[in-house]
């Protein structure tokens, strides 16, 4: 059985903190399109982010 101790064997490129600001944005732009709020505007997704939008 072999053991990886090595950090090089996850390489991680870049901050977590760095990478959910990248993934926070993307989720604000996409909730912008027409065609995503038009899919949710009946607020029963059950997802309480997506029913409470304004």
């Amino acid at each position: 059985m072999r053991v990886f101790t090595s950090s090089s064997a996850f390489p991680n490129p870049q901050p977590l903190d760095e990478r959910f600001e990248f993934l926070d944005a993307y989720w604000q732009r996409w909730q912008q399109r027409p065609a995503f709020r038009a899919a949710y505007a009946d607020r029963q997704s059950g997802i309480p982010a997506l029913d409470n939008q304004g």
